[in-house]
């Protein structure tokens, strides 16, 4: 099997290659925080699927998808605007806000799961999370996730206070995984995606850009202040800054 993801891995295009090395990287980092700051492992566990959610999906936010509240001081500011115009203000809306984040990455979680997951790898699994469960955890998880990075929450007790490898507990009545059960779907979502993605034989790829030990700084105005091919109305200010330096 390590053959086969290898091999799939590699033979990703390099924008998705990158970004499941991101994800396998908050991974590896989550395993070694759990010994020492388990709220933190919780929210990278996480953030490993989250990142892929972010830039690999094809998820379209829509307009009940916005902050309630927000939405609804729109919708009465607009109350007398026309209908086209209105929509136009909203699809703005929409383009410029990060929308929908928790749904995004449950939607984007459920679809890299599959039925193995629930069927032959979950047979040495304590209670496993069942499939009409796991979009609540899912819920669960993120909402403990924003909780940790937004206000320093600690993850709930449960969590890390019971014996054994359940891979889930309920929290507050609800669902929730564990460690052992995120950790689990985090695998699982990373190894799907890769086999899913699609491959490609051969790909134009600068990687001199991509070595390590380089920084990337600004030219010194003195080497290119001279130059007017350069200049235009866009460029004013940056000329102006790098005459008075």
């Amino acid at each position: 099997y390590l053959n086969q993801f290898v091999s799939d891995l590699m033979a990703l295009d390099r924008e998705s290659y990158e970004g499941v090395i991101r994800a396998i990287r908050r991974y590896v980092i989550g395993t070694h925080r759990i010994s020492d700051d388990v709220n933190l492992a919780y929210a990278l566990f996480v953030m490993s699927i989250e990142s892929l959610a972010q830039n690999f999906d094809e998820f379209e936010p829509a307009w009940d998808d916005y902050d309630m509240r927000k939405r609804k001081l729109i919708d009465d500011a607009l109350d007398e605007a026309p209908q086209k115009i209105a929509e136009n203000v909203r699809n703005a809306v929409l383009n410029n806000e990060h929308v929908a984040i928790a749904r995004r990455f449950r939607e984007f979680t459920l679809d890299n799961i599959s039925n193995g997951f629930f069927r032959d790898e979950a047979r040495k699994a304590t209670y496993p999370i069942s499939r009409p469960d796991l979009k609540i955890a899912l819920q669960q998880a993120y909402a403990i996730r924003s909780g940790y990075v937004h206000q320093l929450k600690e993850i709930p007790r449960l969590l890390v206070g019971m014996p054994g490898f359940h891979e889930t507990i309920e929290v507050d009545g609800k669902p929730t995984l564990t460690f052992a059960g995120l950790t689990r779907v985090a695998r699982h979502v990373i190894k799907t995606f890769v086999a899913r993605a699609k491959k490609v034989e051969s790909e134009e790829f600068d990687w001199r850009k991509k070595l390590p030990g380089q920084l990337t700084m600004q030219i010194a105005p003195q080497h290119w202040i001279g130059n007017p091919t350069g200049f235009s109305s866009a460029t004013a200010q940056k000329y102006l800054d790098g005459l008075l330096c």
